[in-house]
């Protein structure tokens, strides 16, 4: 009797792992749920079915592999104790869970943990009584598992058939995909949540949070797509030949930089951008829209050189680390057409070249010289480079280069975390606002951080007009930041700037950052407001005399007339007016589309990692399968 009611704990286990995890994804996200109006939905769902299935196929797969019911649970115990940790600090951190292509960022793993350290200790200290009693719980579990033997299970080959399903149905096939897309949750269309995935976690639970996420990134091309339908782009001008004008231009990609003084509910002491503010008048302004919030810089990147848009794509497609692992045509990147005009072309790394494939990916663009971060601690600004560093190795390529020099500089010095630690002293303070003390000293540290990069953008203009050669600067905020007080909540939520009755237009102002053009010599831009950082190249380098192939001449005459700026939730026209990407029509709804196409025609299903892992978990299975049934023909079964 007693062990029969021990096979039933053992098979009952994963069940309750699963329920466990959902309850802990909950506490340790407790903020971010209440903020986001996210509810527990999967704790009252008794079979949670999606998790169960992924779970109890590992499960049984592992039992064929061990033959043991406990080791198999000591395994799944300690892998989902690790990983639901891990999901609370990258919500705590990101407001984002984890997706399998965050694998791809174990390359850069160095950079990840220094970045998350302040973070994490946060998350340590805010979640101390959760984190106790899931730890007290798991060792009990395993206290049991360890105490109380049982016998080995004979090995049976139906074991096996509920994890090569669920292979199956994961691969990254139109036949498989959109049968599994029936059954799964779509996200609401409510504002308030339709910019995060943790949902999916909180229907589904962990595993199956994951997984739903997995398949619902996938990209199948447009529903309509023919070769023959981009051939209003492919047959359009074509004049990359003709003779061209000689100017440096230069890339200053901005961490986080966002106009804080917007914001009418906080006075600050004094005009800590009054120098941006200035050069804004004399140059020229556009109101972008980021493909992304709070992080991943190289999907904007991706957008400004090879002038795609990732409106088309999840929000956990990060191209770097998807695409580029296989073979990217040059003749897609912006970087190409420069090149083709004599241009010397730089990128300085803030971070590691490692963290995002960056090395690899910035060569597959065209780049011909990726300068790695070589700074000493003297470079150093609260946590990271100093914006004062940056400028000053912008200035010393434009010195020591007669050629004409294409460059983009990254940025660190603004990076979060956001606390009145990160420097020594401070310049801005808050007179008036309807905020508490900690999180007046999140907007602080972050107001300090962009007074510095306002000040050097400052010199930097200042510099490039006591030189004789043509030099345009472009300082863009790749992203607005994410202001995370130390208990993980999201100053952006308790902001009444970003939380108006007009629900796209809160979504707007999320995803909304500026490019600042200027000059050491005068160009006659027309009266152009709104980009995405897609057409921001082609469109400085149009109104400078550079002519270019017919994808980018495309999109400067057609395409922005029509649909200037978009990302994957909202887009703008050329007066202002904002708009539901998911809900355009007529003209906009045919250029979203013909884009679509064209990019599919290009770069395909870029989810390639789907298929890696799909094909590795065969191999895997295989491999397995075949030294386990050696191993047994070998060894006798001996009992647990």
């Amino acid at each position: 009797m007693k062990n029969k009611l021990y096979k039933i704990f053992l098979l009952l286990l994963p069940y309750l792992i699963i329920k466990f995890d959902v309850l802990l994804l909950y506490l340790y996200n407790a903020n971010f749920c209440k903020t986001n109006f996210l509810e527990i939905e999967s704790i009252w769902n008794f079979y949670c079915p999606e998790s169960c299935i992924i779970v109890y196929s590992i499960f049984l797969f592992m039992v064929y592999i061990n033959k043991s019911y406990r080791k198999s649970n000591i395994i799944l115990l300690i892998s989902s104790y690790i990983f639901i940790i891990i999901n609370g600090i990258k919500i705590f951190y990101m407001q984002e869970p984890i997706y399998i292509s965050d694998i791809k960022l174990l390359n850069g793993i160095g950079d990840v943990l220094y970045m998350t350290s302040n973070t994490s200790s946060n998350f340590i200290t805010s979640n101390y009584h959760i984190l106790l009693f899931h730890t007290l719980v798991i060792a009990l579990c395993l206290f049991v598992l360890i105490k109380f033997k049982y016998k080995d299970v004979e090995r049976k080959i139906y074991f096996l058939i509920p994890f090569i399903f669920l292979v199956i149905v994961s691969l990254p096939t139109k036949a498989t995909t959109n049968y599994v897309k029936k059954f799964l949750y779509q996200p609401s269309e409510d504002y308030s949540s339709v910019t995060n995935n943790f949902k999916y976690n909180l229907v589904y639970g962990f595993s199956g949070g994951i997984y739903t996420n997995m398949i619902n990134s996938r990209s199948l091309g447009p529903t309509n797509y023919s070769k023959e339908s981009i051939n209003e782009i492919i047959k359009y001008e074509n004049n990359i030949g003709d003779n061209n004008n000689d100017y440096n231009l230069i890339i200053v990609l901005s961490e986080s930089f966002f106009d804080i003084t917007k914001l009418d509910e906080i006075k600050f002491n004094y005009d800590f951008l009054s120098d941006y503010h200035n050069l804004s008048k004399s140059g020229k302004l556009i109101q972008m829209i980021s493909p992304t919030y709070g992080g991943r810089t190289s999907n904007v990147e991706f957008e400004l050189f090879t002038s795609f848009n990732l409106a088309y794509y999840d929000i956990s497609f990060i191209p770097y680390l998807n695409l580029f692992n296989n073979d990217f045509s040059k003749d897609n990147s912006i970087i190409n057409i420069l090149d083709m005009k004599k241009y010397d072309s730089y990128v300085y790394l803030a971070t590691s070249d490692n963290l995002y494939n960056a090395k690899n990916v910035y060569y597959k663009l065209g780049f011909k010289n990726v300068i790695s971060d070589n700074s000493t601690s003297n470079d150093i600004k609260g946590y990271y480079l100093s914006d004062n560093y940056v400028t000053n190795n912008i200035i010393n390529l434009l010195e020591s280069n007669d050629n004409k020099v294409f460059a983009l500089f990254e940025t660190m010095q603004n990076h979060m975390p956001y606390s009145i630690d990160k420097y020594d002293s401070y310049s801005v303070s808050i007179e008036e606002s309807t905020l508490n003390k900690n999180d007046e000293e999140v907007i602080i540290s972050y107001a300090e951080g962009i007074h510095d990069s306002s000040i050097e953008l400052k010199r930097l203009y200042d510099y490039i007009n006591s030189i004789d050669k043509n030099t345009i600067i472009v300082f863009i905020g790749d992203h607005l930041p994410y202001l995370n007080n130390n208990k993980g909540e999201n100053l952006i939520n308790k902001l009444n700037y970003f939380n108006t009755d007009n629900n796209l237009l809160n979504v707007y102002r999320k995803y909304n950052t500026e490019a600042l053009i200027i000059s050491n010599f005068d160009i006659n831009y027309d009266d152009t407001e709104y980009l995405s950082p897609d057409l921001l190249i082609p469109y400085i380098l149009k109104y400078n005399g550079n002519n270019m192939n017919s994808y980018f001449n495309y999109l400067i005459d057609k395409s922005k007339e029509v649909l200037p700026s978009f990302n994957r939730y909202v887009a703008v026209d050329n007066d202002g007016n904002l708009y539901d990407t998911n809900k355009l029509e007529q003209e906009m709804l045919k250029q979203y589309n013909l884009r679509n196409n064209y990019q599919y025609s290009i770069i395909s299903d870029g989810n390639n990692y789907l298929e890696e892992i799909m094909l590795y978990c065969f191999y895997i299975i295989i491999i397995l399968v075949i030294y386990y049934d050696i191993k047994i023909l070998i060894n006798p079964i001996k009992k647990d």
